[in-house]
């Protein structure tokens, strides 16, 4: 049987999810765990402390993680949208356990948006609200769109996806007209070519045109 790539990797995640649950299961039934099992936020958070005592301990770090997952909440409660920069300020006032070092910045950023079941984050850091409404999402990536390119609905959805994975779905056109005017992005439905494209684009390069001949 062929998979596709997609079902390949949805099919490897499950199994490591189920894994790590046979994994966790087994360790909670020791007297002395090698890692603790924290739930909560819709999420598990697995914590183990370093084999020294120099380091900070399991629950610190847990207790460090929740709280990184409460600050991305409290900061996605009054927004949709959060820069990189205002997540990783917000994030980095959160005390870190004595001993612990800083954690890189992808990977705060993911430990937070993972225990924030309001948030999620994307390649460039930036926290958005899951289901993000498709009118502030168009808003935010429109400069993806200021190009000569023309773009199928289907190409507009893979560009917002892209940017904001957890975001609602764009409408289906008539709608998607309206939201791409409503969120100030310049593309106009082309009928005869069944795309959106800029207009002034598409205005300059029949001017070239004209003056060629």
């Amino acid at each position: 049987v062929a998979h596709s790539p997609e079902d390949r990797s949805d099919a490897a995640t499950n199994i490591a999810r189920g894994l790590v649950r046979i994994a966790t299961m087994a360790e909670e039934r020791l007297t002395a765990p090698g890692w603790i099992v924290r739930r909560g936020n819709g999420a598990v958070l697995l914590s183990a402390s370093v084999d020294d005592d120099s380091g900070p301990s399991a629950d610190d770090l847990a207790d460090y993680g929740f709280a990184a997952g409460a600050a991305a909440s409290a900061l996605i409660g009054s927004r949709d949208f959060a820069t990189r920069r205002e997540l990783l300020d917000e994030l980095r006032r959160v005390p870190k356990p004595p001993g612990a070092e800083p954690l890189p910045d992808s990977h705060l950023a993911d430990l937070a948006a993972d225990l924030c079941e309001a948030a999620a984050v994307n390649s460039r850091l930036e926290l958005y609200r899951v289901g993000l409404d498709p009118v502030h999402a168009l808003r935010l990536a429109r400069r993806a769109f200021v190009t000569n390119e023309t773009f199928s609905p289907a190409a507009m959805q893979s560009k917002i996806t892209a940017r904001f994975p957890a975001a609602a779905p764009l409408p289906t056109r008539p709608e998607l007209d309206g939201a791409i005017k409503q969120a100030g992005v310049e593309l106009v439905w082309n009928d005869a070519e069944a795309v959106y494209a800029n207009p002034q684009h598409e205005a300059a390069g029949s001017s070239t045109s004209v003056a060629s001949l």
